[in-house]
């Protein structure tokens, strides 16, 4: 169930990525704040309610994504901030291998394409790697930045 915007389109790429990000980050706030909190509201003043025994959370997934130095954000912006020849969608990929055993990711490199499937709250989407680094080059642009200023 999603009602923030989710991107699965026959081809995703960095965009769908930082849109499902984005979705995960609102359905994260949504899941503790409304769930948990009216929960916890609700057993504070005494009013009985059924009992509770698994509050959706999508913690595990926001980790995979955001978290430093290994998350996959953080893989694509440590991958990207080499700036040099060896930057590579490929060496994302690799940085990506060390949440092999995550439920949350999927790697697949056959016949030379480069495509990750990353388990989101509402449904799994396969992800195409090729040109990632050089999207992500481009929104860290000088121009984009002045674009946000």
């Amino acid at each position: 169930f999603d009602f923030f915007g989710f991107e699965n389109l026959q081809v995703n790429s960095l965009q769908q990525l930082l849109v499902n990000f984005s979705s995960e980050n609102v359905q994260h706030f949504f899941n503790f704040y409304v769930f948990k909190g009216e929960i916890d509201l609700y057993r504070a003043e005494g009013i009985k309610i059924d009992p509770v025994d698994d509050v959706p959370s999508n913690a595990a997934l926001m980790s995979l994504l955001r978290e430093q130095p290994t998350g996959v954000l953080a893989a694509l912006h440590n991958e990207s901030a080499s700036r040099d020849a060896l930057a590579s969608d490929r060496a994302f990929m690799m940085r990506l291998g060390v949440h092999s055993e995550s439920n949350h990711l999927e790697l697949h490199q056959k016949e030379g394409a480069l495509r990750f499937v990353i388990r989101h709250h509402c449904e799994a989407v396969e992800y195409s790697a090729d040109q990632f680094v050089a999207l992500n080059l481009e929104l860290d642009s000088e121009r984009f930045t002045q674009l946000l200023a």
